[in-house]
């Protein structure tokens, strides 16, 4: 079933008929970038559940029963104008840092988001990886 897509796989490491391809060193050959591109964007997207759609912000209102309205039309809003309204015209890092400005983040840690540098990059390698 998988042989044919195995075998224009790679054009380091040819297949060898009756072997088991995905046990093979080609098998790993660029998953890796996209497997941690994955893991960054889970936690980026649990920052933003947990800051903008979880009522970590105080203008996010609550549902009948009191817990915050994750569907509230204000957190969509601030979703859709802080990042989904910039297309591609804006630098995503800058849509992250003003999304995330809840007015209880660091402000050192929103502008090193903001630049989208080394220390953003650490910033975000410090966040846990949220089980959503």
């Amino acid at each position: 079933m998988f042989t044919g897509a195995a075998t224009g796989a790679s054009k380091f490491f040819g297949y060898v008929q009756g072997t088991r391809w995905q046990s093979r060193f080609t098998h790993l050959i660029g998953y890796g970038a996209s497997y941690y591109a994955y893991l960054f964007d889970r936690v980026l997207a649990g920052q933003i559940w947990s800051r903008v759609f979880s009522g970590d912000y105080a203008h996010i209102p609550a549902s009948e029963n009191g817990a915050p309205d994750p569907l509230s039309r204000e957190a969509g809003e601030r979703f859709k104008n802080e990042v989904l309204r910039w297309g591609g015209g804006r630098d995503p890092w800058q849509s992250l840092a003003s999304v995330l400005d809840n007015g209880r983040t660091r402000s050192p840690e929103l502008e090193a988001i903001a630049e989208g540098n080394r220390t953003a990059m650490r910033t975000v390698g410090s966040w846990q990886l949220f089980d959503i």
